[in-house]
């Protein structure tokens, strides 16, 4: 069945658009053609679709581009549907080894509901995102267990290595003391970089990831104007409060629009702005390191993990210089967390939860049938995606540093909840 449902729906999304994994085959075929300028504007499909990924990325999946088109992309498209599973499959066991019963039918719709235009966006452009996201609830799951701690410290390299932003989830590590685990993941991270010189040399492959630092993390300025809206706390910063000229963004793709509207209604100098961006995400961290903190000797330090896990993820979007919309699968962890503890007890703090949820359930399921791609535009710029990240980072917030958080959790619910949360 699952074999067919993917069948399907590749045939429906993937083949119309697929633009993500398009830029990785093509760079394939470039490689293999013997180039190795592969940050070149002319790598893959030009500067507006350009190769943005380490070297070694590159040669894990350029065999794919040895197969036509056609043939690799369908692939490929199965290994984002498998790892789609592998988020959930985490994301579940996290749960369960968190001292919790599973989550209900109900709460598992609300999550469903919340998260599930990520993950078909993903699906549909077959970005890297999914594995990445894959690997980050895969470290985390392992991360916890002393024999495993290897085994996490790998798939947490890996993730930095593809998508640097995910170094921005180990403070939380360091406030842990897991120190095998952060060395670990050090060394991993350079031994995955140092591998692409057995096929480029020693003196390329480092001149390579010279190329890829400077264009990916340090001009990550240029990739605003030809990319996605940032949808984190920068990008919102800069729409509210500076004036942005939208009409400096190259136009050439459906993501790289001109016509967005200006919403903001101060106009101060973007530097400004971008200081009030690290002031906010060094207060952010500040405040989660407390709480965390706080509560170091907390008996329940199981169900408390699982909550520090996805506020530590909510926290990396929101304070990551670039959040594309994609990003946001991620969302499904913290969803999860908080959906388990809404719908399992009865408290002031478990409603509050699930006001939350009802809300950002309803904003991703109604906003993107919106019709008219103004509207759209709007929906984009206001920042929806960021405001229910914001949401769900104050909810998680609000339970951590609740007094009564052991109470409700001891007092969890082990029957099924009806739609409004209440024992049935």
């Amino acid at each position: 069945m699952t074999f067919i449902v993917a069948t399907i729906g590749y045939f429906i999304a993937a083949r119309s658009r697929f633009v993500d994994y398009q830029v990785y085959y093509y760079a394939g075929v470039s490689l293999l053609a013997g180039r190795y300028d592969i940050y070149s504007s002319t790598f893959s499909l030009g500067e507006l679709l350009d190769y943005r990924y380490p070297p070694l990325f590159l040669l894990l999946i350029c065999p794919l581009s040895m197969l036509p088109f056609s043939v690799a992309s369908y692939i490929w498209w199965l290994l984002c549907w498998a790892q789609e599973f592998g988020c959930i499959f985490y994301v579940r066991r996290l749960i369960r080894e968190s001292g919790l019963a599973a989550m209900s039918k109900w709460g598992w719709l609300i999550v469903f509901l919340a998260v599930a235009q990520y993950y078909v966006m993903a699906l549909q452009y077959g970005n890297a995102q999914i594995f990445v996201t894959m690997a980050i609830f895969g470290s985390f799951c392992l991360a916890a267990r002393t024999e495993t701690v290897f085994q996490a410290a790998m798939l947490m390299a890996l993730a930095i290595t593809f998508k640097v932003f995910a170094v921005l989830t180990l403070p939380y590590f360091v406030l842990k003391k897991q120190w095998n685990y952060l060395i670990a993941v050090g060394l991993f991270v350079v031994i995955l970089n140092l591998v692409p010189a057995v096929y480029f040399g020693f003196d390329k492959n480092l001149e390579l990831l010279g190329t890829w630092f400077d264009h990916v993390v340090l001009d990550h300025e240029s990739h605003e104007k030809i990319g996605p809206i940032n949808l984190a706390l920068k990008g919102q910063l800069r729409r509210y409060l500076t004036d942005i000229d939208y009409s400096e963004r190259v136009s050439g793709t459906e993501w790289t629009d001109t016509e967005y509207k200006k919403i903001n209604p101060i106009a101060i100098p973007r530097q400004t702005a971008d200081g009030i961006w690290i002031g906010l995400s060094l207060i952010f961290y500040l405040a989660f390191f407390v709480v965390v903190w706080r509560n170091r000797t907390a008996t329940n330090s199981r169900q408390r993990r699982l909550f520090e896990y996805g506020l530590i993820i909510c926290l990396t979007l929101l304070v990551n210089p670039l959040s594309y919309k994609i990003y946001f699968i991620l969302l499904l962890l913290p969803v999860a967390a908080i959906a388990n503890f809404a719908f399992r007890t009865v408290s002031k703090q478990a409603k509050v939860c699930r006001y939350v949820l009802y809300f950002a359930a309803a904003a991703n399921v109604i906003l993107p049938l919106i019709p008219g791609r103004s509207a759209q535009r709007l929906v984009l710029v206001i920042g929806t995606d960021f405001w229910i990240a914001a949401a769900l980072t104050a909810t998680l917030f609000y339970v951590l540093a609740s007094k009564p958080f052991e109470d409700n959790l001891a007092a969890k619910m082990t029957l099924e909840p009806d739609i409004n949360g209440s024992p049935a």
